[in-house]
């Protein structure tokens, strides 16, 4: 077969495959229906699920069976979306939003098993079948819930059918961005004169307003950029993951009208309302890296305005 006939036959049948599934391992049924808020809905109560606010940040331990450069890739990713969501919460008026999601030993690996246990977990799966999961599916996110409350989530990746995309430059941008964050949080909390704490609210307000249209905007779009070199027969991990992190608080996928790819030159995929990175397929060769406004959005709202 021809290089043109193979990119096109590859694109065809990358366009099958869903990006994940999301379990609720309750009961072992996938869910795909969603509350007001776009979150996960429990099939027995009809609500949505979400964790206990005081359950957050989420707590995550990397399995032995992922391999290093994925471990720094899915680091990378909930540092992604920890900064993302501190930067929405605070345009929310919520200085004080916990993180969504820590890592437990960054440097470690662990053991353990796919169960509920409260030890949340990525794990990389060499057969897909004994996790529940079709060949096509690139990874699944299994939840663990008590009535409306989760109480443990599981990642698990199909290295079985699919060959993944690493990216170092991914974890580069990414620790660009959080460093620019610490900073202006440690401008943020300087401590001035209380005859100046009303100038300085006004100027902080007008530093975040600046600090989102470039400083962050900027280290998002060089991780962005890096779309150019992802073979066109493997899956961006980056992008995977940021999808399944999404799925541990509760967001369910998002179809329809909303795109699951974007141009990076016009940066819709930040402001725009029809950009998710919770759309269920992913493709070859698809970057999908920069979290919606639309998933912020939800997030907020099942977390703030959804309990």
């Amino acid at each position: 077969m021809g290089f043109h006939k193979k990119f096109f036959f590859i694109l065809l049948v990358s366009a099958l495959f869903s990006s994940c599934m999301i379990d609720n391992s309750n009961n072992y049924m996938a869910i795909e229906g969603k509350d007001h808020c776009g979150f996960i809905v429990d099939p027995r109560t009809g609500q949505g699920i979400r964790w206990k606010m005081d359950d957050l940040p989420v707590s995550f331990y990397i399995h032995e069976s992922v391999p290093e450069q994925a471990r720094r890739n899915f680091i990378s990713a909930i540092d992604h979306w920890n900064q993302e969501w501190e930067d929405y919460t605070h345009s929310r008026g919520e200085e004080t939003a916990p993180d969504l999601f820590a890592v437990v030993g960054e440097g470690n690996v662990f053991k353990g098993q796919v169960r509920n246990d409260s030890y949340n977990m990525l794990f990389f799966a060499g057969q897909a079948k004994p996790y529940g999961m079709k060949q096509e599916t690139q990874a699944i996110t299994k939840t663990y819930s008590l009535r409306k409350r989760i109480r443990d989530t599981d990642i698990i990746v199909n290295t079985e059918s699919f060959q993944y995309h690493y990216d170092p430059g991914y974890d580069e941008a990414i620790l660009a961005f959080k460093q620019e964050q610490q900073s202006f949080r440690r401008l943020a909390s300087s401590q001035i004169p209380s005859f100046w704490q009303r100038v300085k609210s006004y100027l902080m307000n007008f530093l975040r307003f600046f600090h989102r249209l470039f400083t962050a905007g900027k280290y998002r779009d060089i991780a962005a950029l890096r779309s150019g070199r992802i073979p066109v027969d493997r899956v961006d991990f980056p992008s995977l993951m940021i999808h399944e992190l999404g799925h541990v608080p509760g967001l369910s996928h998002v179809e329809g009208r909303f795109s699951s790819h974007h141009s990076v030159s016009s940066r819709r995929g930040k402001g725009s309302t029809d950009y998710s990175v919770m759309h269920p397929k992913l493709a070859y060769g698809q970057i999908r890296r920069n979290i919606g406004n639309y998933d912020l959005q939800n997030m907020f709202c099942g977390y703030y305005g959804g309990q």
